[in-house]
């Protein structure tokens, strides 16, 4: 039994193994949280078969980490699988831009597009990109999840709040340094090149 104020997430010990009722107490659990894991996963995803699919990923991490024996069942596992969702709903994100950034790259043509300076204007907007992709690897998740959230793609305050679980003056604070962060990552990349945000 966990004490108060011993965290949720633990190390994995031998006497922290599951015990033989933990998939009845995990299923029940699930099933009590899941209609309001699934509202949250749908307010951020926009579409319930993806909200599904989030939720399923995080019960299955929790229970990977409730057989290992680093999740224990109770009063903070519903929490848990919440900011699991939540962070599963950010992997989604940064792989549905990552492929709407390398198909736009794939298709993108201006529309007053020379056919002789395309090659060269696709190669250095590929170079940007790539360049965009370096400085993001650079900086902290923390920076780089608000920055893909409300610059890229686009999100409100208050969405990247609800999606983050902060409060809204977080969000801009933590924003605004990590557009600083990024834009000084960049800078370490290519000294030579204009940042500005």
């Amino acid at each position: 039994m966990r004490m108060s104020g011993q965290p949720c997430l633990a190390a994995p010990r031998d006497s922290m193994k599951p015990s033989p009722a933990a998939p009845d107490q995990f299923l029940q659990l699930v099933r009590q949280a899941e209609p309001r894991l699934l509202r949250m996963a749908q307010r951020m995803a926009g579409q319930r078969e993806i909200a599904q699919d989030l939720v399923q990923e995080a019960v299955l991490k929790g229970w990977e980490m409730v057989k290992a024996g680093r999740l224990e069942i109770g009063p903070g596992t519903e929490s848990w699988l919440r900011q699991a969702t939540a962070h599963a709903f950010l992997n989604w994100r940064r792989r549905e831009s990552k492929r709407k950034t390398d198909e736009l790259a794939e298709h993108h043509e201006p529309a007053d597009h020379d056919p002789m300076q395309q090659p060269q204007q696709r190669l250095e907007h590929l170079d940007r990109m790539e360049w965009l992709r370096q400085g993001m690897n650079e900086i902290s998740e923390d920076h780089c999840a608000i920055i893909a959230l409300v610059d890229l793609e686009e999100m409100s305050y208050q969405e990247a709040a609800a999606v983050l679980n902060l409060p809204t003056g977080t969000v801009r604070s933590r924003l605004s340094r990590a557009r600083v962060a990024l834009a000084n990552a960049l800078l370490r990349l290519r000294p030579e090149m204009d940042v500005k945000f």
